[in-house]
């Protein structure tokens, strides 16, 4: 009997074994099987670059200002017509540099997305630029602000100065 109890511990034990080893299978990493998963991923995930998106045509619409528009200018007109060039000088500067000299003109920005989109552009480097316009009509700060909007765009980029926007 006891030839049977230690045959039958030995049969459970073997079972055991068994199950316990055919559970580790799960747990072994095939490398080469995820490295090409990886691979076959990334070549998915790749732009394809044999021809490009065709990108939609758009035509350039000026904008139309809604409710009271105090001043605008989108500059479709494409003259500085209603701009006044300043001939203002610096004050204890030398004359070389104290005058704002610097041309204006207005044109399609260079790398425009928007064919037909014109700008104020600055024409001449190293100048001082100053110009202006006058409001539709006065501005009175009693009850609503004055919210004022531009963009600048630096062609060429930038070397020495800014933009900014001075109200008189």
């Amino acid at each position: 009997m006891e030839g049977k109890w230690l045959l039958c511990m030995l049969l459970v034990l073997g079972t055991a074994i068994v199950e316990a080893h055919d559970g580790h299978d799960d747990d072994v990493i095939d490398i080469e099987d995820d490295l090409d998963d990886v691979i076959e991923e990334v070549e998915d995930s790749k732009p394809d670059t044999t021809a490009p998106p065709s990108s939609p045509k758009v035509t350039y619409k000026a904008p139309v200002p809604t409710g009271e528009v105090y001043f605008a200018d989108s500059f479709d007109r494409g003259t500085l017509s209603g701009w006044i060039l300043s001939k203002a000088k610096k004050d204890d500067t030398d004359d070389e540099i104290a005058k704002y000299d610097g041309k204006w003109e207005v044109e399609e920005m260079k790398e425009s997305k928007l064919p037909g989109d014109k700008g104020l552009v600055l024409m001449s480097r190293a100048k001082h630029h100053a110009i202006s316009a006058k409001l539709n009509k006065p501005f009175l700060f009693d009850t609503k602000p004055l919210i004022v909007q531009y963009e600048v765009n630096f062609q060429n980029g930038i070397e020495c100065g800014g933009a900014y926007v001075k109200l008189l």
